[in-house]
């Protein structure tokens, strides 16, 4: 069986593999990565037993197209903001963080990762109350991972590498789920995971 998941699963799923591995269970390959890009190869032609896709409408796309012939919701995540302890005690809430005027943001690619396209999802909704702070900020995000010119995941080790070269500068960066000694998470937006087979 191979699996392709979205590269914030790869703690879980690999724990979970882990566990199952002695129990007499076929063998299991997987492929982690932005949801975008794995959806991409599948619809190429390389082989894909079961995807867990970061957000619905990759695994519904394949829906649609009939390579993929059923999607079910599994898990639930969140967007949140990762940044350095100093500044999260310098800005106590993610609202004030996002208002610094010197912070640089950094995300995943949009349309590639579906992190990059909650962070546009969560832009389009903040600037229905504050278009000004949207427009500032979207200036101010770059997009490090996630797409075709780099293709890392961000629950692996190019996610962290980015968020550790970040730590020593004023830096954000949004990500669905990361726990490092230097780093503080908080949640800003739910979304749900899906798979599809």
């Amino acid at each position: 069986m191979h699996i392709m998941a979205a590269g914030s699963l790869r703690g879980a799923l690999t724990a979970i593999l882990a566990r199952y591995s002695g129990n007499k269970i076929p063998p299991v390959t997987c492929d982690f990565g932005p949801a975008g890009l794995l959806r991409q190869k599948i619809e190429s032609g390389v082989k894909c037993d079961l995807f867990l896709s970061a957000d619905r409408a990759h695994p519904e796309a394949l829906l649609r197209n009939k390579t993929a012939f059923r999607v079910e919701p599994f898990i639930a995540n969140y967007l949140g903001i990762t940044t350095t302890t100093e500044l999260a005690e310098q800005y106590p809430d993610w609202q004030q963080l996002l208002c610094a005027p010197d912070l640089i943001i950094g995300t995943s690619t949009p349309v590639d990762d579906p992190c990059g396209d909650y962070v546009v999802q969560f832009y389009s909704e903040l600037s229905k109350v504050d278009p000004e702070l949207a427009e500032n900020i979207r200036n101010r995000t770059r997009y490090l991972v996630g797409g075709k010119k780099f293709p890392g995941d961000p629950g692996g080790a190019n996610g962290v590498s980015v968020v550790d070269s970040l730590s020593s500068g004023r830096y954000i960066y949004w990500l669905p789920a990361l726990s490092e000694k230097n780093v503080t998470t908080s949640r800003a937006r739910d979304n749900r995971y899906s798979g599809s087979r």
